[in-house]
């Protein structure tokens, strides 16, 4: 059976732009909230338009909102109730958001409930970890994420691997057991830090915390993902 992934693209200008954003925070995530309903609108007229091809070219098709650390996901999420629930343009294809949560509280159950699956990212547990990472309070994201399970929506768990900012066993640890206690969680990724997305601070001309980091070792990889394993996840 083909597989088709389609990622949008087109949902990058239409943020509502969190304001301070972290350290963790690629730049090209920052925006303005300009344009908003123009590029939802434009984002139902694209999707309109191929839906159809996107049967014909495979009977196994994953439509993905790639917004992981910017809140334009919110809108990638409204774009899929849209264009599911109104025009019936999604129906058989599978929807798929890939996102941090912060803004979790704006979506409506009907609009949650057009997304298949969640792909959300959980950078840390401690409160003040996570918002010296990221400039934001963990707290929504998790509620969140316990808004999801509440409504059954499949969660893929993202852990994203620094080393020395997001290795604390301690804190994985509790990360593990909240994602294990939701239920709704399939499967686990450790997503082992690099830097391929150094470019993007450099070509901005913007100062790169993180340019003399090196990414974990495979020890390291291993003994994350034996965590989430021992709480009862499927870890990757």
């Amino acid at each position: 059976m083909k597989r088709l992934i389609l990622l949008i693209a087109l949902l990058l200008p239409l943020a509502l732009a969190a304001s301070t954003p972290g350290r963790a925070a690629p730049p090209d995530s920052y925006f303005d909230n300009k344009g908003r309903d123009d590029a939802i609108s434009g984002g139902v007229r694209m999707i309109d338009s191929v839906s159809r091809a996107l049967r014909e070219v495979s009977s196994d098709v994953i439509l993905v909102s790639n917004a992981i650390d910017a809140p334009r996901w919110l809108a990638g999420a409204r774009v899929f109730a849209d264009v599911r629930h109104e025009r019936g343009s999604l129906v058989g294809i599978h929807t798929a958001l890939d996102t941090n949560g912060y803004l979790g509280e704006r979506l409506s159950d009907d609009e949650l409930a057009q997304i298949d699956l969640v792909l959300l990212d959980i950078k840390a547990w401690d409160p003040d970890r996570h918002k010296h990472l990221t400039g934001k309070d963990v707290g929504p994201i998790l509620e969140f994420a316990r808004r999801l399970a509440a409504q059954r929506r499949p969660i893929w768990l993202r852990y994203v691997l620094v080393p020395d900012l997001t290795d604390d066993e301690g804190d994985i640890n509790q990360i593990a057991a909240f994602a294990a206690e939701l239920g709704n969680v399939q499967r686990v990724d450790v997503l082992p830090f690099h830097q391929m997305g150094r470019y993007k601070w450099e070509k901005l001309g913007i100062d790169y915390s993180l340019k003399h980091t090196q990414p974990p070792t495979a020890v390291l990889v291993r003994r994350v993902c034996e965590q989430f394993r021992a709480a009862g996840l499927k870890a990757h």
